[in-house]
């Protein structure tokens, strides 16, 4: 685990509102009295970005918050990671996907253990979902109707966004449990990204392509 300034530790947490908290806290703990001037670095993915910021205020407005500032980052949870691998620096990290923190355990910027705790790293579990457009003039109810001829699809590229990938498993495994095979649910997901209209680097760059019109539904959890 690297330190970084005099005190401060490199930390995997999930979103929740004690995630800055538990950093912090944990960091004056095994230090001298903090001083007033204190900031932290927060490097997270996209999606939260509207959240932080409330989080960190009701921190700040507790005591063992009175005084600390952040500096935060947000963007697609690989770039996120590959940054902080190469040298972005960063006291609290926030990934989407486990396997964007297992590279910063590799990097040794994260100790191994990072997930061994009652919440095993991971204290928000969500479900792919699909956003219309009002009135839903497409009809769109199942992962059937998103292959049907005309409907354009919105979700993220999965090279780079962690949400992506959730989407992906969540289709692959929509067509398991309607019983069809491996091999078909491949085919299904071939036939989805025929339909896919935009491949944003990041899921809240997604939302945003179709918050401004593109696409007749957006993936996203």
């Amino acid at each position: 685990m690297r330190k970084v300034g005099s005190f401060r530790m490199l930390r995997s947490l999930a979103l929740s509102i004690v995630a800055a908290a538990l950093v912090a806290t944990a960091s004056a703990s095994a230090a001298p009295a903090r001083s007033h001037d204190t900031t932290l670095s927060l490097v997270a993915y996209s999606i939260p970005t509207a959240v932080y910021p409330k989080l960190i205020s009701a921190y700040q407005a507790t005591t063992p918050g009175s005084g600390v500032k952040f500096q935060t980052s947000f963007g697609a949870s690989e770039v996120q990671s590959k940054a902080v691998a190469a040298g972005l620096p960063a006291d609290v990290v926030n990934f989407s996907i486990s396997t964007d923190m297992d590279r910063l355990v590799s990097a040794k910027l994260v100790d191994r253990g990072w997930d061994r705790n009652a919440y095993h790293g991971i204290v928000s579990k969500s479900v792919v979902v699909f956003v219309l457009r009002n009135g839903n003039p497409k009809h769109i109810k199942t992962w059937d109707d998103l292959v049907k001829p005309g409907v354009d699809v919105v979700f993220p590229n999965p090279f780079s966004s962690g949400g992506a990938r959730w989407d992906v498993m969540a289709a692959y495994g929509s067509q398991l449990r309607a019983g069809k095979t491996p091999k078909q649910a491949v085919a299904y997901l071939r036939t989805l990204f025929q339909h896919n209209v935009s491949q944003d680097t990041s899921a809240r760059n997604a939302l945003n392509t179709f918050l401004a019109g593109k696409g007749d539904v957006l993936l996203t959890y």
